[in-house]
């Protein structure tokens, strides 16, 4: 039987058309090609020469149909609004945003429409409204909510009086009580003074917003409207468009400002509708554009750092724009802002951009005049200015010509690789793996300071992986959890852990979204389940803790009172913040009890926090929950490249799309490319969409086993050997500022001697001698300043002002181009060491082994723990030595939470003195009595043995702690300070992270600075992770170290059990 396609014909007069419509394009696509290859055109005598200062007053920042927006509300601003309208609705007063539409009942018996313009906090804590009523726009009034009588308008309702409201007379308004407060007398002589009248408009009329909006256009546009018709009309802009073209007219006024500069001028194409830039210009202005940049950006420094990059040759900063920038810049030139400058422009301007497309990004192509023809011009002026060069000394014409040989030669090779670089990606990120993934949960679930933030970054670190989602703006409410007795009920089962423990918490999360040409929003549901081996892994507990830190459950409040539950909920809702939820605020007498009624409860949210966010903001300052806002996207993209930084990865491949494209490659490896291509959004899979959604890697696929007829490990899970964990270089973390710098190190010499420096001091010198010149003095007095502005010196005091702050900005780039080179040099030599100590890659490759426990002991961890944030600020102001000793023996329960340096400094020295003592370092003076605390820190850290004059350490009493232990005691006091949880984590956390909490200067000096714990104190045990944590060690060494450790026989993960099974899931994700 013929196949159904076979045999089916179209027919009509459909087919015709479209045949002839295909020709059309066949012929109008040759006409184009033939056109593409035609030279630019000849001169004629309609260009006219205009004067590129006259033409730079004539182009505008902005068009006139632009939409820019106001200045976005600055952070402070925003969180003491959303503080004062929190708790303002807490005390139950009115409170309207911005910009709110409402009508107010006045004495005149009416309903007066009006618009909420400004608010103030009162006196006693209500908030006045300033509003502005219809018809009245110059006029606007105070007014106090809660004494009035008011009502909400929806922003669809017409704005006239007496029409905005559902009801059209005033006696049935009278009769409605909805956001009404009160009513104020009709016969009050004082406010009728004050009231308005009636606007002169026709009752019952009902306008739209858009019809206003219209109007008020039209009304905007009168000079527009004045136009002739020839004159094209310019279509408005939305915000984000307008932004982009202003920022191309920015980039036009500084090219024709630099023209003016060199008394340039700008060739002009006469046409009968005026003049227009010729497209040879318009080429040179694309030219230039591509070839300039402002800001250098670091990104490309960091490639061909490892084998197996694009290229092995070292890179090249770019500094020029980038092929996409450049490319979307010209479309931007072609659609909207030649033509709104130049009107003259010709309506078939298709050849003219076709050429000027052509000639800007052969720039990035090659060929004719590409990339190789511009190296070469670039080369050829630089070999004639290198032969004026060696002919001005007098050298011979084979030496001239063997510099401008050599000049030559290098310029080209420097412009093709500025060019080239200008077409790469310099901030692709790359896959995080399973065990990537494992060690960024290890640094919050261990994080003793940012304790609230590492909540928020370890549950969305869970959220991200399972639903590839951006920080999307959730609610509590948008969470459903499934009760244990629902599941078992619809036969469903757990997942079973390691310790044999049981897995059941599963959750639903919903979110409304708008992808691709939807033409509504609709709302997707998201499951999320528990997704690892490990119980403290597993994604669906991470959120359970955060909700249970925020005090979201209803169980929380179950064994309160009625008037201690309300207290809490205050204390959970206060708008200045949220601390975090204290056991002893509950009623329960361990963490575990409440989790257990939780559960018992089945997971039901509290109705206060329904409304809440899912992942609420913290402040940055105390750490304290803000439930006013969501966590800042921004925020947690920088936090997740930070925490990679932390780790030793390059800043630059990892972040926010490192977890999304793990997401979606789970399922893609798995042959569900549908699914994958959903996680991100997409609507439909194709070839182009998968190759951007996930990347098929052969590194993580066994070949070999379809050789071996065994079945493939197609997994994602087996990171392979040159992924980011595998090439982290802690001490790239630890490099937090300047002062981490070695005295030494070329790139703080380079920062000393920088030229731009130097000329900054010259200058301010300069400024100086004019000033002393001024006052007639040697030196200038304590208040110059003043004294010069009224001696007439203003411009010498401006000008010394400004030189000042150039010095500042330029000492502050060159010392942040100094860390910048620092850290990747550091990151170069570790890749150097890691590549010839295999061993040590692999045991970067490793993770936390935690112990196994129930769920409901999962969720209890590190709830106990108190946020010190303050703490850590403050610990950054305490001398290097003291910051890393401190850490050295987890002491973090002697620091304040506020205060100044020498504050600081002497608070924590009154807590120290009877759990430390200061001792010499030198064995001659051991036995010696001990030294006593400096009092301020310029004396600690010139403190020295007055014997011997050796160095100072600190001595710090230990918990006792058995023989056998495997990391070293802590201080004493710690543990029963800041928690068990603290206990149990502390030493990973500090192998991990210590670093990057102080930097390496304090962390070395603090390690030097510490003696060592006694053995009847620690009983000589190692320090967990001290085999791994300098880099220099060789491969025995690495490997007998994690042979000790691990208990096994060397290889890192596998314990003697570990032939049991070769393949295990974690497969790279091995534990230490």
């Amino acid at each position: 039987m013929p196949s159904p396609d076979a045999a089916a014909r179209h027919t009509g007069a459909g087919v015709a058309r479209r045949q002839a419509h295909h020709e059309r394009m066949r012929d109008e696509r040759a006409r184009e090609a033939a056109a593409g290859d035609a030279e630019l055109p000849p001169e004629d005598d309609a260009v006219e020469m205009a004067s590129a200062a006259q033409l730079l007053d004539s182009v505008a920042e902005v068009g006139p149909n632009y939409t820019l927006l106001r200045s976005k509300e600055t952070k402070a601003k925003r969180r003491k609004r959303q503080r004062e309208d929190a708790r303002a609705a807490l005390d139950g007063h009115t409170v309207l945003s911005t910009g709110s539409r409402l009508e107010i009942f006045c004495d005149s018996e009416r309903w007066y429409p009006a618009t909420v313009m400004a608010r103030e906090e009162d006196g006693d804590g209500r908030i006045a409204h300033q509003v502005e009523y219809d018809g009245y726009p110059d006029r606007r009034w105070w007014h106090m909510l809660d004494d009035e009588r008011w009502r909400a308008v929806a922003e669809q309702a017409g704005t006239g009086a007496g029409g905005a409201a559902a009801d059209g007379d005033g006696d049935a308004a009278m009769d409605r009580a909805d956001g009404e407060r009160g009513a104020r007398a009709a016969g009050d002589a004082e406010a009728a003074e004050v009231r308005p009248a009636p606007p002169p408009v026709r009752r019952g009329v009902r306008r739209s917003a858009l019809a206003d909006a219209l109007e008020a256009e039209d009304d905007e546009r009168q000079e527009e409207a004045a136009c002739g018709d020839g004159r094209p009309m310019l279509a408005p802009h939305g915000p984000a468009l307008s932004v982009q073209l202003r920022r191309v007219r920015l980039r036009l006024r500084e090219f024709l400002a630099t023209q003016a500069a060199a008394g340039k001028s700008v060739p002009m194409q006469r046409t009968a509708l005026g003049l227009h830039p010729t497209v040879r210009w318009t080429i040179r202005f694309g030219k230039w554009l591509a070839t300039t940049r402002i800001t250098a950006p670091r990104a490309s420094r960091w490639h061909a750092t490892e084998r197996g990059d694009a290229r092995d040759e070292e890179p090249t900063v770019r500094t020029g724009r980038g092929e996409n920038t450049v490319y979307v810049a010209l479309q931007h030139m072609k659609n909207h802002v030649w033509r709104e400058i130049w009107p003259a422009m010709p309506d078939d301007a298709r050849q003219y951009w076709r050429l000027v497309t052509k000639q800007v990004m052969s720039l990035y192509d090659g060929g004719g005049g590409g990339m190789k023809d511009a190296a070469g011009a670039a080369g050829r002026a630089a070999g004639r200015e290198a032969a004026q060069e060696s002919a001005s000394h007098g050298q011979s014409e084979a030496a001239q010509r063997a510099a401008s040989e050599r000049a030559s030669a290098v310029a080209s090779r420097r412009t093709m690789a500025e060019l080239r670089e200008a077409t790469t990606k310099p901030c692709t990120k790359q896959h995080l793996f399973q065990v990537g993934e494992y060690q960024m949960q290890d640094t919050q679930l261990m994080e003793p300071f940012e304790v609230n933030v590492a909540f928020i970054m370890n549950a969305y670190l869970c959220f991200a992986r399972q639903t590839g989602h951006e920080l999307p703006p959730l609610t509590m409410g948008d969470l459903s959890i499934a009760a244990d007795e629902l599941l078992r009920g619809l036969g469903g089962a757990g997942v079973m852990t390691e310790g044999d423990f049981e897995a059941l918490i599963r959750m639903e999360v919903t979110f409304a979204r708008k992808k691709g040409e939807y033409y509504a929003c609709y709302e997707f549901g998201t499951a999320i389940t528990p997704d690892s081996d490990q119980m403290m892994r597993i994604g669906t507990l991470a959120m359970v803790r955060l909700l249970l830190r925020c005090g979201s459950f209803r169980a929380c409040y179950s064994k309160l009172s009625e008037a201690s539950a309300a207290a809490l909920r205050r204390k959970v809702a206060e708008p200045s913040g949220f601390a975090g939820l204290e056991l002893a605020d509950t009623g329960y007498e361990t963490l575990p009890a409440l989790v257990a009624a939780c559960r018992a409860d089945g997971w039901v949210l509290d109705k206060a926090a329904l409304d809440r966010p899912l992942f609420p903001g913290v402040d940055e300052a105390t750490g304290l929950f803000l439930f006013t806002e969501s966590f800042d996207v921004q925020r947690l993209c920088r936090r997740l490249i930070e925490t990679g930084r932390q780790l030793g990865m390059s800043r630059h491949k990892v972040g926010a799309w490192s977890l999304r494209k793990d997401a979606c490659e789970q399922p893609a490896s798995a042959g569900d490319g549908a699914v994958a291509a959903r996680v991100l959004g997409h609507r439909q899979v194709n070839s182009r969409t998968m190759n951007r959604v996930y990347r098929a890697d052969l590194r993580t696929r066994d070949l070999g086993a379809y050789w071996m007829r065994r079945d493939a490990l197609g997994s994602v899970e087996r990171a392979p050997l040159t992924s980011l964990s595998a090439s982290r270089v802690p001490e790239v973390g630890g490099v937090r500022g300047f002062g981490d710098l070695p005295q030494a190190c070329p790139e703080r010499q380079a920062a000393r001697s920088d030229a731009k420096v130097a000329e900054a001091v010259e200058e301010v010198a300069s400024a100086r001698r004019k000033l002393q010149r001024r006052l007639g003095v040697a030196l200038l007095p304590k208040y110059f300043k003043a004294s010069a502005r009224a001696a007439g010196g203003g411009e010498e005091v401006d000008e010394y002002e400004a030189a000042q702050l150039r010095l500042r900005h330029r000492k502050g780039e060159a010392e942040s181009d100094a860390v910048e080179a620092h850290q990747l040099r550091l990151y170069k030599e570790g890749q150097e060491r890691l590549r010839a100590a295999p061993a040590l890659r692999m045991a970067m490759l490793s993770t936390h082994a935690w112990a196994p426990r129930s769920e409901d002991d999962a969720i209890a961890f590190g709830l106990d723990r108190r946020d010190r944030t303050r703490e850590l600020r403050m610990l950054r102001k305490l001398p290097a030595k003291l910051q890393g000793s401190i850490l050295r023996v987890g002491a973090l329960h002697v620091l304040p939470t506020a205060g100044t340096p020498a504050e600081v400094y002497g608070r924590v020295r009154r807590r120290s003195e009877d759990i430390c003592i200061l001792e010499c370092g030198s064995e001659d003076c051991a036995g010696r009595p001990s030294i006593e605390w400096p009092t301020t820190v310029a004396r600690f850290e010139e403190r020295r043995c007055v014997h011997c004059g050796g160095a100072v350490r600190l001595r710090w009493q230990r918990e006792p702690q058995a023989e056998n232990a495997a990391v070293e005691p802590l201080a004493v006091g710690a543990a029963a300070s800041l928690g068990e949880s603290f206990r149990e984590t502390y030493w990973a956390w500090y192998n991990l992270s210590a670093r990057a909490a102080i930097g390496n200067a304090a962390y070395a000096a603090g390690a030097a600075a510490t003696a060592k714990a006694s053995a009847s104190e620690a009983g000589d045990a190692p320090l967990l992770g001290a085999a791994v944590d300098e880099l220099e060690l060789d491969d025995e060494t690495v490997a007998e170290a994690i042979a000790a450790l691990d208990g096994g026989d060397g290889a890192p993960g596998c314990g003697d059990e570990a032939d049991e099974d070769a393949s295990d899931h974690r497969g790279a994700s091995q534990e230490v």
